[in-house]
């Protein structure tokens, strides 16, 4: 009896760790996506960037991206979004074409792609930043 006793405690304490752990975890996710969404973001100085294509990836769970920027004379002229992964479509994916027309990240996001949105421009931020 006691023997069932300590393993019904044993699974009832991993259970509530269980719990905690991801109560923790989804705080930590939402605190960080409420940040991204206010984060006003800088423009890159494309006079500084050289010819060539660049890597960027920015992450803010539960959206990650990589990207790769081509500057041709100073200018955005493509964007390949190499990986995307959002689990809710790709709609922010059409900024890109905003950003290659303005050659910058400092634009509105894709409304009701908020999240997605800022990530495209961060990992295209860190491509073309030093």
């Amino acid at each position: 009896m006691k023997k069932r006793q300590f393993i019904l405690i044993g699974v009832f304490l991993f259970f509530l760790l269980l719990v905690i752990g991801g109560v923790v975890f989804i705080q930590s996710m939402t605190k960080g996506i409420e940040e991204l969404i206010e984060l006003e973001i800088d423009d890159i100085d494309l006079s500084m960037v050289e010819d060539g294509e660049y890597n960027g990836t920015y992450q803010q769970l539960p959206v990650s991206v990589e990207v790769i920027v081509t500057v041709s004379n100073h200018d955005i002229t493509d964007i390949e979004i190499t990986k995307h992964f959002n689990g809710q479509g790709n709609d922010a994916e059409t900024i890109i074409e905003t950003v290659i027309l303005e050659d910058s990240i400092t634009i509105d996001s894709v409304a009701g792609a908020t999240v997605s949105s800022k990530c495209i421009l961060l990992a295209i931020k860190d491509a073309l930043t030093p």
